[in-house]
């Protein structure tokens, strides 16, 4: 599921974010405090590059399952679909008793 604040998704809002503090830090790093240029270097943790491959393949992923999406259009019109209203006022209560 994804959340649109202001016209970024969760993903492209993380993004955005991340590219301007490699940015900050980029410019920040060529040059140390005698204005001489610098090369420092930073490796990544094996959990950081892991980290960065699941979020490659979450991006890959469709923001919408459409297959289910279209199963549900069809079964609401032809009348199929039933909603289970114990089931939706058990789940509500459930969230109430977490967050409430």
């Amino acid at each position: 599921m994804s959340i649109d604040i202001n016209g970024l998704g969760v993903n492209q809002a993380t993004t955005s974010r991340v590219k301007s503090q490699s940015s900050t830090q980029q410019k920040s790093a060529d040059v140390d405090n005698e204005g001489k240029s610098s090369s420092d270097k930073v490796e990544l943790s094996s959990e950081a590059k892991s980290m960065q491959s699941i979020e490659d393949q979450v991006r890959q992923l469709p923001d919408v399952d459409q297959e289910k999406v279209d199963r549900i259009k069809s079964a609401i019109a032809d009348g199929s679909y039933s909603v289970n209203s114990q089931s939706i006022a058990n789940k509500m209560l459930d969230l109430d008793d977490m967050f409430g």
